[in-house]
């Protein structure tokens, strides 16, 4: 059940997406028959698992809820803390619930970008085709950039 601070949600799927379901035997109303609990059950196990396994004790400390705020804030960090963009993508009904993931962040730190230039309609192809989105406009010269790939 949704709590009362979201609204519910619905995606649109392609006709080859329904067609696949549609092909599943129909024993059960539900798709793929499972539960929360079970759901629960399988991450815990993963966890404690993956804990093990890198020795990493702070792994048990993932949540679902961990996803979403990390999602949340990933998005705030990319739409540069369009607080409205981040709520209409969490589904929340208030923005005062969206604001936890927009105070922490810094939007306009500009060691997080890689930054070019383009003057022509090639260089701006290129630029578009690495990933870069336009960011401004300087006499006539066209500024890009795009966040900076991160290596651990």
């Amino acid at each position: 059940m949704l709590s009362s601070a979201h609204l519910p949600g619905q995606c649109e799927i392609s006709e080859e997406l329904a067609a696949m379901l549609n092909s599943f035997p129909k024993k059960f109303e539900r798709v793929f028959q499972t539960t929360y609990a079970s759901i629960s059950q399988c991450m815990r196990k993963l966890r404690k698992t993956t804990a093990l396994k890198l020795q990493n004790p702070r792994i048990l400390n993932i949540t679902f809820k961990s996803f979403r705020h990390f999602g949340g804030s990933w998005l705030a960090h990319v739409a540069e803390g369009n607080v409205i963009a981040v709520k209409k993508a969490l589904r929340y009904k208030r923005v005062e619930n969206t604001m936890k993931y927009i105070h922490r962040l810094e939007f306009k730190d500009q060691q997080n970008y890689d930054v070019a230039t383009a003057t022509t309609v090639e260089e701006i192809k290129q630029l578009a085709q690495a990933g870069f989105q336009k960011f401004d406009d300087v006499n006539g010269i066209h500024v890009y950039r795009r966040l900076k790939k991160y290596t651990s």
